[in-house]
């Protein structure tokens, strides 16, 4: 019985706090510069996850995803050029909380460019905050 208390009292903790450990992530290039996998390249100082929404918004900034990957979200551009490379990936997945919500937003001065073979699955929308032209598409993938 004091082992089925201590087991709920665990549970109920863990549920509090696994919200507490999400967090988002800001590009910084404090580190190396460029890696995505270089947690002190991210304000606050972590590699992001599946559980925080991902900014890169930093004048010239270029970070490049050469291994696995993750986001809740991703934002790109906005208020500077920004470029988030994915090059030579094995996987990558982005997931917001429901498919309806935005996944990747590429914002004004904001590109996403996929190099290499592999796998990147994105569980939500696309936005551009660009307008296309009626006789364009709203997006595009290059993919080399």
């Amino acid at each position: 019985m004091c082992d089925l208390k201590f087991l709920s009292l665990l549970m109920a903790i863990l549920l509090v706090a696994t919200p507490l450990l999400a967090e988002d992530r800001t590009w910084s290039g404090g580190g190396d510069g460029t890696s995505w996998s270089d947690k002190e390249n991210w304000f606050p100082e972590e590699v992001p996850t599946l559980e925080g929404d991902v900014t890169i918004d930093d004048e010239d900034a270029s970070p490049v995803c050469d291994e696995t990957f993750s986001a809740k979200s991703i934002i790109i551009g906005g208020q500077e050029t920004s470029r988030l490379t994915v090059e030579k990936f094995i996987y990558g997945q982005i997931k917001p909380s429901s498919t309806s919500d935005t996944a990747i937003s590429n914002r004004k001065g904001g590109t996403l460019l996929l190099k290499g073979a592999g796998i990147i699955t994105v569980h939500g929308k696309y936005e551009d905050s660009e307008p296309a032209l009626t006789s364009e598409p709203s997006f595009l993938f290059w993919i080399e």
